[in-house]
């Protein structure tokens, strides 16, 4: 059995392109918009100060530093408006990626008023880009408690949820920011992924239908509504919506990968091989592409092409045990059993569960002659796969049949040595 080895490259709003999952982690969310309007009371303002405002509310974030700047500096505005300003300006240095400048900001922020939601939800979403979801969480729920109907705070804690594993609180996030906010197809796909990892792929697919018929040029819509299709083995809706996710973003390595993945499971080599290609012409360091084509390589046969696949695989990853173990498979089916040997047990140092590389090395030992150690391999496999019981009745089915034969055979000796009967 070869293994599909590197996982789905999700491309949701939690993990994105090139392995999560996080694989270079992009949140996208709404940063301000929120909160555009000016703080406080309608008030008299000088012309420069309306400036510094407009500067400081810019979506540019080099204008925003300078505007909230000014207005931090001027000793003219209440604690309430230099917390706004505080708080605009950490958001401005979040978007350039400066989120210590960023913390600093809001933490000022929130010192001058501690009851401010967005201040809390913009610290949190701070958190989230630095990867700290515990304290995103903690921040996006001072935010709710403050402000219940804030629904960007309950994306941005169901986001966190969603990275963190918890797929059970996330979707409950997502369906409270869905209630505030029924048209935001970021939470739609959010609790797509959610029902993705729970294994509930028809309510995933609803929920990606969702997001496209409210974003219907969302390339990474199509894209995960594929990978639900793929999850149910529904090989071509998910071609069909890998063609979609293409057609919209004609370089995107991921959507190439899973394509071809897709072709692999229906057989067919030729074209999973022909998407391979594409997704490492777009991403020489695409290990799971390697591996991917390797595995294509080896069911033409060619499998010389198969372990050069996989070293290149390994040479980006070296603990990527399923390039590891399907290279053992290509050496057993070149007849180098010692060599494949050496590689499932470099694989099971890295998962002592991965069954198909127990089970491989299982059959190039009792190759060599090591029927212990193969018999004992096998006996690990099927408790892998069956669970104590499984191997229990497996065994007792075989000592029943083994039974069955010796007492047949032995009618048949009875049988034809009996003496003949002459009359």
């Amino acid at each position: 059995m070869w293994m599909h080895g590197g996982g789905h490259s999700r491309k949701s709003l939690c993990t994105r392109r090139g392995g999560m999952p996080v694989h270079s982690l992009t949140l996208l969310m709404i940063l301000s918009c929120a909160y555009a309007d000016l703080p406080g009371q309608p008030r008299q303002m000088s012309q420069s100060t309306q400036e510094d405002w407009e500067q400081c509310k810019s979506d540019d974030p080099d204008r925003s530093i300078v505007g909230c700047s000014a207005l931090i500096l001027s000793g003219k505005e209440a604690d309430a408006e230099v917390a706004e300003a505080f708080n605009d300006r950490g958001l401005a240095f979040l978007h350039k990626g400066e989120y210590d400048h960023a913390l600093r900001d809001l933490d000022q922020a929130l010192r001058l008023d501690p009851n401010s939601a967005k201040a809390f939800y913009s610290r949190g979403l701070t958190y989230a880009h630095q990867g700290d979801n515990d304290h995103a969480i903690q921040d996006y729920s001072q935010a709710q408690r403050l402000n219940p109907n804030l629904a960007e705070a309950f994306y941005g804690r169901g986001l966190a949820y969603l990275r963190k594993g918890d797929y059970d609180h996330a979707r409950q996030d997502f369906d409270q920011a869905l209630r505030l906010k029924p048209d935001n197809a970021d939470a739609f796909d959010g609790r797509g992924l959610a029902y993705w990892h729970k294994g509930d792929y028809d309510r995933a697919i609803q929920d990606y239908d969702q997001t496209l018929r409210l974003k219907p040029a969302d390339a990474d819509g199509f894209y995960n509504r594929g990978l639900a299709y793929e999850s149910k083995g529904e090989h071509d809706r998910a071609i069909q919506d890998y063609d979609q996710a293409l057609v919209l973003k004609p370089s995107d390595a991921d959507s190439f990968y899973d394509r071809g993945l897709a072709y692999m499971r229906k057989g067919d080599y030729h074209h999973a091989i022909q998407d391979y290609n594409q997704a490492l012409r777009i991403n020489s360091n695409h290990a799971a592409a390697f591996n991917g084509r390797g595995l294509a390589y080896a069911h033409e046969g060619d499998y010389e092409r198969a372990v050069q696949d996989y070293d290149q695989a390994l040479q980006i990853n070296p603990a990527l045990d399923a390039a590891i173990a399907n290279r053992g498979l290509a050496y057993a089916n070149k007849g180098s059993y010692d060599r494949a040997i050496q590689d499932y047990d470099r694989a099971l140092l890295i998962n002592p569960r991965l069954a198909e590389a127990i089970r491989g090395r299982s059959v190039a030992n009792a190759h060599v002659g090591a029927y212990y150690q193969s018999a004992i391999d096998y006996l690990g496999w099927l408790r892998l796969k069956l669970g104590f019981w499984g191997i229990t009745i497996r065994l007792c089915l075989i000592a029943a049949t083994l039974a069955f034969g010796f007492r047949l055979s032995r009618k048949k000796s009875v049988k034809l040595s009996a003496p003949q009967v002459t009359g």
